[in-house]
């Protein structure tokens, strides 16, 4: 995957997680919108590192340890990560 094909990944994840975090302002979401915020401020970043080092997401983490497995959003941003970490190696 190149980097304008992981732009067009995270750029249709990042739209996922603000739907979710704007069902949290008017309906009881599934997530918590502040774990919800922090996944979007690292998705920013990561749009602007991409395939550079430097910044390791943490919100994979998070998920792992919280999250349900087979958790659809969950899956799509842990895709997404491996992703990015992909990029950054290829970018050494």
């Amino acid at each position: 995957m190149g980097k304008e094909d992981f732009i067009i990944h995270l750029d249709y994840v990042y739209g996922l997680v603000e739907e979710e975090r704007q069902k949290c302002r008017t309906v009881n979401g599934s997530y918590e919108e502040k774990h919800l915020e922090f996944i979007l401020k690292e998705l920013k970043i990561m749009r602007l590192k991409c395939g550079s080092r430097g910044f390791h997401p943490y919100y994979p983490r998070g998920i792992s340890d919280s999250w349900d497995y087979d958790d659809p959003l969950g899956n799509e941003l842990m895709e997404l990560a491996g992703e990015y970490q992909h990029l950054g190696i290829e970018g050494q």
